[in-house]
């Protein structure tokens, strides 16, 4: 089961109880193409109100800084995002190629900023912060 969950986190893939969770939407996800629109399902008009408004956190997947390789995240570690707590790691594993901690998390942005990619985000891992490359 744990080799199932490294290639997971690898590939960027949501887990219930990780990444999903009861007050977590396909859209915060990323999941929003596997939504049938045309279909009448229980909490459609939910979510297209929410796909109308925007969404209010995004999922992320970064890879830590480390050059030591002798951390490691096991979910649920803040990351920051320019300077402030932005949100959980919710899933982590160390990449079997570069050694390097791989995390999935979710992060809150600004309604209808969809994108995070030009923010700095580190993940504070036993009180130290961790830069970090996202994917």
């Amino acid at each position: 089961m744990v080799t199932l969950d490294w290639l997971r986190v690898e590939n960027g893939q949501c887990k219930w109880g990780q990444e999903l969770d009861a007050y977590t939407t396909p859209l915060d996800v990323g999941l929003d193409h596997l939504i049938d629109w045309k279909k009448d399902f229980i909490g459609h008009s939910a979510l297209a109100a929410q796909k109308k408004r925007g969404v209010n956190k995004q999922m992320v997947k970064l890879t830590l800084l480390d050059p030591s390789n002798s951390v490691m995240a096991w979910g649920a570690e803040p990351i920051v995002r320019n300077g402030s707590v932005a949100g959980l790691t919710t899933s982590a594993f160390i990449d079997a190629q570069s050694k390097q901690v791989v995390c999935l998390g979710l992060i809150s942005c600004p309604l209808n900023d969809e994108t995070v990619s030009d923010d700095l985000l580190a993940v504070q891992v036993a009180g130290k912060t961790y830069p970090t490359v996202s994917w």
